[in-house]
């Protein structure tokens, strides 16, 4: 029943409402049809001229000159199969992609995913085309660990490819901790002194978890998930793993817990609990809980993380990695004596082409003066070398080593003109040196195994060092590395047989030249130990309960000056790593035979109820792999269909016609995903609501480029009603009348980009637009009491004149922003354009946006500066919606509603046509308070409600003119600035979707005392 109220929304009227409808719509077409956006870039710095090794089950994609590592990486690969399908009980239809790239600064650039890679990242599997992918390692034991984790990955996501009744949907119902602790138990097993260690130290500081808190942060999925499948396996049996992890994809956790183990959670996290307690509680009163020596930095000083840490020569300061900052790793300088922060090291390079520091498994060195030191960044795709000014805090060289495009674990000469690194290139890791001044590179170990964590004897006569010797089982290198010296002049080396069934590793020489300083897990421990050379004997150090440790079992963790007898070594302890320094001479020693091994601590706590095959199948390298088929051939770039998605199709009847709604979005690609093609179809309406895009992207080089082809239809509507109308009789009528606009865009596009490092890039962009118009009218006519009796429709009336538009643009965009909960958080972001129309409009459009964030915890000061221009001779030309500043996203508080609200009726009083112009300049400024969400973050620990609360200020003044919409030319002396304030909180809505509620008081309206709510559905800017 219509409302007994009558009223008539003249033509007039009528015509105001779609211009301002039309605002909303065409202000997108105009103004951002290169949409601007920020972003960091994952940039391509080289070709690579990919091979393709085809065997039975794989297809490896390398480019590799040598062809015995190739076939031993695929042999490996079959070997993984075997020792998985054991688990998994499938095959494979077809074959899995291997793709292959020399190290890890060309792993960065791959464009099989599409975010960033980060300098941890070992290795990553995507589910599309299952495809492999990974660099080599220093070792072969790091390589082959990827490798089978990865494969791990790939045979997950097989089991929802295979089904019938799974979907990529159904990865939903399995947590992280789950999927990356089964990828680590399958290719690591139940013997890890690394994850026993994080479970001992859940069991010391009571914190170990439930199944049910397990998603939370403190909780690491790959070593607390792999302590989980050691547990699963060894008091289930492995042959339930799988089992378990499927019914977890079709009914979630709770429910799979039930059926495949026929126990709800509850009592499996008890048992859980209580085997891991009563299996480490052993050796609680036997090993030390304490550290030893003086603590540096810890939490309070420092961050949770605090790493590799660097003591100088002369024994007074110490530099060392830490997230204390929150967003990054950086190096700061520390007081060696007093532990106090002396500055954070500024890592800034000449060039500015920085994409991130070499972390985690590698090491600065200082020079023997202690003026300078030396670390490694990753620069254009490579590894680079960066020396730095301690006192003046800048870098003052930083150079390329000729032809080693990755190297790590650095140290300074004790003469000061050479610096000793471990390099990889053709994934064979040898011992080298550099001549600083000179740049002469000199090469001194040449061999199959591994040469890592290189460290000089105090006369420099000696090189000790980490590697993986030769397996006799195996004939293959060692999963296990120890340390050989070697002689500088002679080239020859000696291996120490010692613990030949543990780590040895960050071999340090002592400061006499006598002794060798070592980490070793020989007892399933991480502690120091050191080797008497003369001697040949071994002493153990320290006997922790924890372990002295990096982030990895391969992270420095040691160091000692050469000059002083002070050790600085990283503890782990109740989640954190905080360092201690002590003086060598304080340390207790106690002989240990170089055969004493016990592993017993690194076990994995299970009921032990079955025998775990898992373990029998990593320790067996006798498996058979068949290669008789293998064959190499040029890769050729071919288009295979990654995604497709069907958005369903639906029909619908009624007064103004019938209608159908669906569509379909189709992803084409070739295996290394540098070239793309997407193709979409919708349809929402009558057939003319029909629209479609075609696009295609080429990603292999550092020039990106690519284009689009697309039609696409805009609609939207008016009514009216007039309670005095009539009908086509000439009877009176209520006549309801809807008039349907529709707008048709063909545009053709191409454009490219190029980065010019992660933070910096310049778009371009070209296109030719085509717009076309309908309109439709729709009229109802009803009797005096409502009743529908009839309509009318006139189709297809004019609704103005075709017109085409030619587009060119170009940006210079920056952004080095850290995302935090809901908004960046910390760094800047800058977006600089030009674009020129042609056609039908001819105007130049200028863009300036510049936003800075400055963290000081707890809070983010956020500005934002944002200018945007129409020039030239249709600025205000009537198809051109002018600007309008009251868009929530720009200035909040000037809504329709705050308006109809105001009291601003008399003269000089704010009206909405205020807020139009061509012209536009805005200024934002907020402070932001994480509210909810991390514990180091949030003024509230929740793991899975992610929010901030906002107060902001919004200021913005538009000028210019647009005639057709009723807006006279304006100076910007003239007109009026307006300004609001208020609060907001932004929500997370678990990644998708972030909503902004706001209270805003709008300054300049009168009558809003109270406020103005609204809602924005963006992140924070």
């Amino acid at each position: 029943m219509l409302s007994d109220k009558k009223y008539l929304i003249n033509l007039k009227n009528m015509k105001r409402i779609v211009k301002l409808t039309s605002l909303i719509v065409l202000f997108f077409f105009f103004q951002n049809s290169n949409a601007q956006y920020f972003g960091q870039n994952k940039v391509k710095y080289k070709k690579f001229d990919f091979k393709v090794v085809k065997s039975k089950t794989f297809d490896l994609y390398h480019y590799l000159h040598k062809d015995s590592m190739v076939i031993a990486l695929v042999k490996d690969a079959e070997k993984w199969r075997k020792r998985h399908q054991v688990v998994f009980r499938d095959t494979f239809d077809y074959k899995v992609p291997i793709i292959l790239y020399n190290n890890h600064g060309d792993f960065q650039q791959t464009s099989v995913v599409g975010g960033l890679i980060g300098t941890t990242t070992g290795g990553v599997t995507e589910g599309l085309k299952n495809r492999v992918t990974l660099p080599l390692t220093p070792s072969y034991g790091q390589t082959d660990h990827v490798l089978g984790h990865e494969l791990v990955h790939a045979h997950q996501y097989n089991m929802i490819k295979a089904s019938d009744s799974l979907s990529f949907k159904n990865m939903g119902n399995i947590p992280l901790w789950m999927t990356e602790g089964m990828a680590e138990y399958l290719s690591i097993g139940s013997i890890d002194p690394h994850t026993a260690m994080w479970m001992r130290d859940a069991v010391a500081n009571d914190y170990f978890p439930t199944i049910k808190t397990l998603y939370k942060s403190r909780y690491f999925p790959y070593r607390f998930g792999q302590a989980f499948w050691a547990f699963v396996g060894g008091s289930f049996g492995d042959d339930q793993i799988y089992p378990l992890y499927e019914e977890t994809a079709k009914v979630g956790v709770k429910e799979a817990f039930k059926n495949a183990l026929s126990m709800p959670t509850d009592s499996f996290s008890v048992r859980w609990k209580t085997t891991t307690e009563n299996y480490y509680k052993k050796w609680l009163d036997s090993r030390d809980l304490k550290p030893i020596g003086k603590k540096l930095i810890d939490s309070k000083n420092g961050g949770r993380l605090n790493i590799s840490p660097a003591v100088s020569p002369d024994g007074k300061y110490f530099i060392f990695l830490s997230e204390k900052n929150i967003f990054s790793l950086d190096l700061f300088l520390g007081d060696a004596h007093t532990g106090k922060i002396i500055k954070k090291l500024s890592t800034r390079t000449r060039n500015s082409h920085l994409d991130a520091l070499d972390a985690f498994e590698s090491s600065g060195t200082w020079s023997p003066d202690s003026k300078k030191y030396a670390f490694i960044i990753y620069s254009k795709g490579k590894n680079k070398l960066a020396i730095a000014d301690i006192e003046k805090n800048r870098v003052t060289d930083e150079f390329f080593i000729p032809n080693i495009p990755s190297f790590n674990n650095i140290d300074w000469s004790p003469k000061g003109d050479l610096i000793l690194f471990s390099g990889l290139v053709e994934g064979q890791s040898d011992l080298f040196t550099i001549d600083i001044s000179t740049k002469k590179v000199t090469q001194l170990t040449n061999d199959y195994y591994a040469q890592m964590q290189p460290k000089w004897s105090p006369d420099a006569s000696k090189i000790v060092f980490a590697t993986d010797h030769i397996n006799f089982k195996s004939n293959r290198p060692n999963r296990n590395l120890t340390f050989s010296i070697l002689d500088v002049k002679t080239k020859q080396t000696f291996t120490p047989i010692i613990f030949t069934h543990s780590n040895n590793l960050n071999p340090t020489f002592s400061p006499d030249g006598k002794h060798i300083y070592f980490l070793s897990d020989r007892e399933g421990f991480r502690d120091l130990y050191t080797y008497d050379i003369d001697l040949d004997k071994v002493y153990q150090l320290t006997h922790f309960f924890t372990g002295i440790s990096g982030i990895t079992k391969y992270a420095p963790a040691i160091s000692i000056s050469r000059n002083k007898n002070e050790l600085l070594y990283s503890h782990y302890f109740d989640s954190k790593y905080n360092i201690y320094t002590i003086n060598l001479d304080k340390l207790k020693e106690k002989e240990v035979a170089k055969d004493d091994e016990n592993k017993e601590a690194a076990k994995l706590p299970s009921l032990v109820l079955h025998k775990s095959f898992v373990d029998i199948n990593l320790n067996n390298e006798d498996i058979l792999t068949d290669l008789s088929k293998l064959r190499q051939e040029i890769y050729t770039p071919k288009f295979k269909l990654d995604y497709i998605n069907n958005g369903g199709i639906g029909v619908s009847t009624g007064r103004y016609g019938t209608g159908m709604a669906g569509g379909i979005n189709l992803l084409f690609g070739d295996i290394l995903s540098d070239n793309q093609l997407y193709v979409g179809a919708v349809l929402n309406g009558e057939l003319q609501d029909f629209g479609a895009q075609a696009a295609y992207l080429n990603r292999k080089s550092r020039y990106a480029w690519g284009g689009s082809l697309s039609h696409v239809p805009y609609r939207f509507g008016t009514q009216t009603i007039d309670y005095n109308g009539t009908d086509p009789n000439g009877y009176s009528a209520i006549v309801e009348t809807l008039y349907l606009y529709r707008i048709f865009k063909e545009q053709a596009s191409a454009f490219t980009y190029y980065p010019f490092s992660k933070a910096t890039r310049i778009e371009a962009g070209a296109s030719f637009n085509y717009y076309s118009f309908r309109l439709d009218k729709y009229s109802n006519y009803y009797d005096g009491f409502g009743n529908f009796y009839g309509q009318t429709r006139d189709r297809n009336l004019y609704a103005g004149d075709p017109f085409a538009m030619e587009e060119v643009s170009v940006a210079y965009v920056g952004d080095d922003s850290s995302f935090g909960l809901t908004a960046p958080m910390n760094g800047y972001r800058y977006r600089f354009e030009v674009q020129q129309n042609f056609g039908g409009i001819t105007m130049t459009a200028l863009l300036a946006d510049i936003r800075k964030y400055f963290y000081t915890k707890p809070v983010t000061f956020a500005m934002k500066g944002f200018v945007y221009s129409r020039l030239g001779k249709d600025a205000d030309n009537s198809l051109m919606p002018p600007l309008y500043l009251g868009y929530e996203t720009l200035i909040r508080g000037y809504t329709y509603k705050a308006f109809d609200r105001s009291n601003s009726l008399g003269n000089g009083s704010l009206q909405q046509e205020d807020l139009l112009g061509n012209k536009m300049l805005v200024s934002n400024f907020e402070v932001r308070l994480p509210f909810t969400g991390p514990e180091r973050l949030a003024a509230i620990k929740s793991g899975f409600l992610f929010s901030d609360l906002n107060l902001f200020f919004d200021a913005g003044v538009v000028w210019g003119k647009s005639e057709a919409y009723g807006v006279t030319e304006r100076s910007f002396q003239d007109s009026k600035i307006i300004t609001s304030t208020g609060i907001s909180a932004r929500i997370n809505l678990f990644g998708q979707l972030i909503l902004e509620p706001y209270y805003a008081f709008p300054l300049q309206l009168d009558g809003n005392s109270r406020g103005v709510f609204g809602l924005n559905f963006t992140p924070g800017w």
